[in-house]
């Protein structure tokens, strides 16, 4: 950057004066015409308003800047600030370097676990548990949508569908268009599709967290279901709190997935609708086996050990150390 111009250009120009064309040929010609002569020697820059010619005469920038998310065009906002480093929200909140800030910020104001409990505390006064609580918001959520779209999902509107159909036929000129491989790729980003390398370990796993999910509940239905509700395909089913695609993901042990407190019964058609969604966080989880009062029953004696109150206490915390 050239300080001097800098300085030139952010002294007494409030109004913008300086970067105006009719202002800067009129009082001072030479710099003027040195700014124009530079910016035709880059493509880029010919056509561009002289405003924002002078800001890259300035900082020798010879091409526009673009999103650093998905190279698409960024705002130019004024002298002193320059362009815009992302195109819109969306892709700021979709950067690594937003990621890694919110992460950052999370770790430094939640090294002790202080907001997790704190949040805990608050959800347990006013509801009697987490699924309550999680009831109340996805119950409130459907109100609200229909009363504005008369469907209990926006995705279900006609006008978001007509919307869609508009916005694939005008990009690429099919409304049903459909990039498979990109959704793919995004949706094992996020962590809701398993990668084609590892879904016949996830097969496996999701196998033996099944099998032994039904062993836990015979042994401990008194704790999984208290209220001894009716248990079948079109009645209740044995659910997961925290889902096993992604205890997949994360690694987690049998002996977590599958442990009591991750265990509740749920209504069949809640339980389909809730696919692969988690209703407790990983902390929470583990959170939850560490404070577990119940004696856990476990008859087959070649894993009777690994849900042995001890062993969970340092297993739970271990986890916990590597993702805090």
């Amino acid at each position: 950057m050239d300080t001097e111009l800098f300085e030139y250009f952010t002294t007494d120009n409030l109004s913008g004066k300086k970067c105006n064309t009719k202002w800067l040929s009129k009082n001072n010609t030479t710099l003027y015409n040195t700014i124009i002569k530079w910016s035709d020697g880059y493509g880029e820059l010919i056509d561009i308003e002289f405003k924002r010619k002078v800001y890259h005469y300035i900082n020798k920038l010879t091409i526009i800047p673009v999103c650093e998310n998905c190279l698409g065009s960024v705002k130019y906002n004024r002298i002193k600030d320059g362009y815009s480093k992302f195109c819109s929200d969306k892709c700021v909140k979709s950067s690594n370097s937003y990621k890694e800030k919110w992460k950052k910020t999370w770790e430094e104001n939640n090294k002790n676990g202080e907001f997790i409990e704190k949040r805990k505390k608050t959800i347990s006064e006013n509801y009697e548990s987490m699924e309550e609580y999680n009831k109340v918001i996805l119950d409130s959520r459907k109100d609200s949508n229909r009363k504005k779209h008369g469907v209990d999902n926006y995705f279900q509107s006609d006008e978001f569908k007509k919307k869609r159909k508009k916005v694939l036929f005008d990009k690429y000129g099919d409304e049903n268009w459909n990039n498979k491989e990109k959704t793919k790729q995004t949706r094992i980003s996020n962590g809701t599709q398993i990668d084609d390398d590892n879904i016949k370990d996830y097969i496996e796993y999701k196998k033996v967290v099944f099998n032994r999910t039904i062993t836990i509940y015979r042994n401990n239905e008194i704790l999984v279901n208290p209220h001894k509700l009716k248990r079948s395909r079109e009645h209740y089913h044995i659910d997961h709190k925290y889902s096993i695609k992604q205890g997949f993901i994360n690694n987690l042990p049998l002996e977590i997935i599958t442990h009591p407190f991750n265990l509740h019964m749920m209504w069949c058609l809640d339980n389909i609708s809730k696919q692969d969604n988690c209703f407790i966080t990983t902390i929470e989880l583990l959170d939850g086996i560490i404070n577990y009062e119940e004696d856990v029953i476990i008859k087959h004696s070649s894993f009777s050990y690994k849900y042995k109150k001890q062993h969970l206490v340092v297993l739970c915390e271990k986890i916990k150390k590597e993702i805090i």
